[in-house]
Order: structure tokens, then C-alpha cells, then sequence
């Protein structure tokens, strides 16, 4: 018999990183053969994968590029291993459930029963309840290979709020894309501090807020669904972003509350109809230094837009510009609060204090007690 084609792939030497010919079958990187492993291949799988992972977190550029190959080509195979071997088993929706998160747990995926409900429940059409209502229902081939896929590519880190178009923020849901950073749960904090000082002050009944870099449009559009007599004006230097965002807030009944423009921070309302136009200002913007963007996890260095990560070399180029620029646009005891990481408050902090017309200024923490958000308050009223 004819051996099975082969393909070169990577080979560790102890003194340089090189290719070697021969080392896997064909059916480990694409062929159309079921994967098949021998114990010297599993073994020599196993020694690339820690190879090749800790060489993707190398400073050397090539070296990042060819264990990301080589990463891929293992990722196929252990996504094609999987699969062929449950071809003659009956699929029913309990079964996918079960095999799915199984599979996501071995492969370090995050949440993985969750995950495995959210892509079945958007192959199928359904809410995650469906499933649990319709366990032993078998879907169709169409489905399943639908489905199929969806776990191929979050197999390969790609967000689950990608691959369905739609993430969960305030109890609503938003519709998102690569073009825009996945909100997540630590924003609403930011919201939660809004919502509540508005509500506290007499006169701020219909206030005017600026949301700064608004990107999927979660912060400006949460403002206005909980605060009904707001206006609102959103900014994004992306265009895309801004597409994505517009149909959210149209979406969601608000989009007659809020102008949209596009620009780079302040840019867009660099002549306002009248100084100081702004009740509230809010913005999350990028504050990852740029040196630690390859530090993060797959999920999001290699998925979420870079424009809306890359804080510059300290991560803290943006929150200099807002601190010295905000009160420009604030009433008097006007408010501005920003997002941060939560290791770099204090100099946030210390960065709008560097601005006289700012005063009052306070770190917020989230709801697991890490500082979230620096608020601070333009002097004079």
C-alpha cells in the first residue's frame, strides 16, 4: 500500500529553530484521511505543543509567526481527531452539549459549557433555555455542521460574541464585530457611577453626556435607556465602529437620542455650539501599554482591534490627553470618568490632578473590589 503523503512541520533543536521534512502525516494537517496517532507521534505532539507555545510568546517576530503555524497545523488535527470520532453517534442536543464542553475543557477554552450553549443555541436558532427544553432532540445536518464550525473556530480562540455577532452588556444585548472591542461586565461599573451621581443632583434631569470612543456604543446607549431625559453625543475615530454602534442604538429605541460622530477624542466637537455644552463626560479608552499587547490572551491579542487596545508605550497616551482637554467641554462641577486597569488608578488619578480646573477626585472599584474608574469634577460649581 501507498504510505499517506506527509508534510513537514516544526522540529525543536537545541540550538536553533529550524523545519524538518516528514515528522507528521498528511492526515494531521488537512489530508482527507481520519487522524490516527501512534504512540511516537502522540508523544512528539505533545513535546511541539509546549515547544511551540512557549516560542509564540517569544520577543523574535519570525519565531512568533512560525510557532503560530505551528499551532494551527495541531489545532487542526486535535478539531479533526475529535470529530471523526464520534461519526457514527447519534448527535442529539444533550450529546452536542456534553461532547462540546468536554472538548473546549481539554483545550483550556474559557467557560466552556457556556460556550458550548451559546454556539448550539445560535446554530439552532433557539435561547440557551431551548436547549435544555428540547435535550434529546436530534438537529438537523445543516445545523450540525453549522454548529460544527462555530467550534472549530472557537477552538482556534475566536470570542464567542464574534462567531454569534452578539454580546450580552447592562441586560441587553449589543451586536458586535471585529471592528469593535467586546464590552465587558466591568464597564457597566462606569455606568452604574453615571446613572447614580445624575440622579443625585437637582437640575441634571435632562443632561447633556459625551461618550469618548464609544465603540459598540455600549456605554452611551445603556446611559440612555436608564436615564430617559438625557442627549447624548458619541465619538469614535472608527467608522466601522460607528456602523456597528448607530444600529445598536437603533436597535434598542435610543438612536433619536444620540448623534454619532466620528473623530479622534475631542476632535469632532472642536468648535461646540456653546464652551463647557457637557453634563457628564464618559470614556473606556484604550490603556493597554503597547509593549504588553502580545501578553494577552489569544482570545484578544489576535481577535479584538488593536485601535481599540494600544494605549500607547505606558498605556496612559489617551487618559493625558482626556485629563487635559475634558474640562474644556464640562460645565462648571461638570463630570468627567474614565475606565482604567485597575493597577493604573493612582496614575490616572494623579494625571487629571495635574489639571487646576479639575477637583474632587475619587477612585470607584468594581464588583470584585479592584479600582475600576477615576471620576473627577470641573471646579466651579
Amino acid at each position: 500500500m501507498r504510505p499517506a503523503p506527509r508534510t513537514r512541520t516544526f522540529y525543536w533543536h537545541p540550538s536553533r529553530f529550524c523545519w524538518v521534512q516528514g515528522l507528521l502525516p498528511a492526515s494531521l494537517w488537512g489530508g482527507t484521511q481520519t487522524p490516527t496517532l501512534e504512540p511516537m507521534q502522540a508523544r512528539c505532539l505533545r513535546y511541539h505543543r509546549s515547544r511551540l507555545t512557549t516560542l509564540n510568546n517569544c520577543p523574535t517576530p519570525q519565531l512568533r509567526r512560525r510557532a503560530r503555524e505551528g499551532l494551527a497545523i495541531l489545532t487542526r488535527h486535535d478539531t479533526r481527531c475529535a470529530m471523526s470520532q464520534a461519526t457514527e453517534k447519534l448527535w442529539t442536543i444533550g450529546a452536542l452539549l456534553q461532547w462540546t464542553s468536554d472538548f473546549f475543557t481539554r483545550n483550556n477554552i474559557d467557560e466552556p459549557r457556556l460556550s458550548a450553549e451559546m454556539l448550539l443555541s445560535h446554530a439552532l436558532g433557539c435561547n440557551r433555555m431551548a436547549l435544555y427544553t428540547r435535550y434529546e432532540h436530534v438537529p438537523t445536518t445543516e445545523q450540525t455542521t453549522a454548529f460544527r464550525e462555530l467550534v472549530k473556530r472557537r477552538r482556534e480562540n475566536t470570542p464567542v460574541a464574534y462567531l454569534i455577532g452578539r454580546t450580552s452588556f447592562f441586560s441587553f444585548d449589543l451586536a458586535v464585530s471585529p471592528a469593535v472591542l467586546i464590552p465587558r461586565p466591568d464597564t457597566e461599573t462606569l455606568v452604574e457611577q453615571v446613572i447614580r451621581i445624575v440622579r443625585q443632583i437637582p437640575g441634571w434631569e435632562t443632561p447633556n453626556i459625551l461618550d469618548v470612543g464609544t465603540g459598540s456604543g455600549c456605554i452611551a446607549i445603556a446611559l440612555a435607556k436608564s436615564l430617559p431625559g438625557a442627549q447624548l453625543v458619541a465619538c469614535d475615530v472608527s467608522p466601522d465602529a460607528l456602523t456597528i454602534a448607530l444600529a445598536n442604538a437603533q436597535s434598542l429605541g435610543v438612536a433619536d437620542r444620540i448623534r454619532f460622530l466620528q473623530g479622534d477624542l475631542f476632535a469632532p466637537l472642536a468648535q461646540p455650539p456653546t464652551p463647557g455644552a457637557f453634563h457628564v463626560i464618559a470614556a473606556n479608552p484604550p490603556y493597554i501599554a503597547t509593549g504588553q499587547l502580545r501578553e494577552l490572551m489569544p482570545q484578544v491579542r489576535d481577535h479584538e482591534p488593536t485601535l481599540a487596545l494600544d494605549g500607547g508605550p505606558d498605556g496612559l497616551d489617551f487618559y493625558r490627553r482626556i485629563g487635559g482637554e475634558a474640562s474644556d467641554f464640562l460645565i462648571a462641577g461638570g463630570l468627567l470618568i474614565v475606565e482604567t486597569a485597575f493597577n493604573q488608578t493612582e496614575q490616572v488619578r494623579q494625571l487629571f490632578q495635574a489639571n487646576t480646573q479639575l477637583g474632587d477626585l475619587r477612585i470607584v472599584t468594581d464588583a470584585a473590589g479592584h479600582p475600576r474608574c477615576v471620576l473627577a469634577r470641573k471646579i466651579g460649581g
